[in-house]
Order: structure tokens, then sequence, then C-alpha cells
């Protein structure tokens, strides 16, 4: 695991705060969001409670996912 794979509580400071009903309702739009490195804090009630961000590419189970999601 490299230092961008760690979760650590500084790794979606400089985000995009969204409200979890708008990430319900968009999330395809802001997975495409994050494809190229834009991070997004997702907040329930007016706290915290997720970072959206992308992952590093391991192989072709993206690809194969993206497959099946059409």
């Amino acid at each position: 695991m490299d230092e961008s794979d760690e979760p650590d509580s500084f790794s979606c400071l400089v985000a995009r705060v969204i409200a979890l009903t708008q990430a319900k309702a968009r999330i395809s739009g802001f997975l495409d969001a994050v494809e190229p490195g834009e991070k997004m804090v997702i907040v329930y009630h007016r706290e915290r409670v997720a970072c959206l961000r992308r992952l590093p590419r391991t192989g072709g189970l993206r690809r194969s996912a993206r497959a099946h999601a059409r």
C-alpha cells in the first residue's frame, strides 16, 4: 500500500462538499468527477460521513464493472 492508498483524516481536506441526498441522486456524475482526481466529502445532517475519491488503478476490474453498468 503506498501513500495515496492510505486513508487518513487529511486526504479529503481540499474537496467539494455534497449532501448525502445529492450524492444518491447524482452518483454517476460524481464518479465521473472523481475519475481525474477531484475529491468530495459527503455530509449527512451537517456531519462529514464519507470521502469520495479516486482509487489507484488495479487492472481489468474497472473495465468489466463499467461494461456491466451499461
